[in-house]
């Protein structure tokens, strides 16, 4: 199978290159004087994941592990929640 490329073809690519390049030059460089969103972001992160570990899931617990229904329930047809027979 044989390729075909165009000079336009070839010109995108050399932007596309050049574009690549000149921003990850110039996020280098700002991330040493202004704090990208990641750094912002870690901190936060950290308090939220301690907050989340310091919570209590007890309830949450008994319903995930309480027993199933023991008679099947039919829905409505859109499945609403609604009953058929009851």
């Amino acid at each position: 199978m044989r390729l075909t490329y165009s000079h336009l073809d070839l010109v995108a690519l050399g932007v596309f290159i050049l574009c690549w390049f000149g921003y990850s030059l110039f996020a280098s460089r700002r991330v040493a004087t202004r704090p990208s969103l990641l750094t912002v972001m870690n901190p936060l992160r950290d308090r939220w994941f301690s907050a989340e570990q310091a919570r209590d899931y007890g309830l949450i617990d008994a319903v995930l592990s309480s027993p199933l229904p023991l008679t099947p329930r039919r829905r409505g047809p859109v499945g609403l929640g609604l009953r058929i027979g009851d």
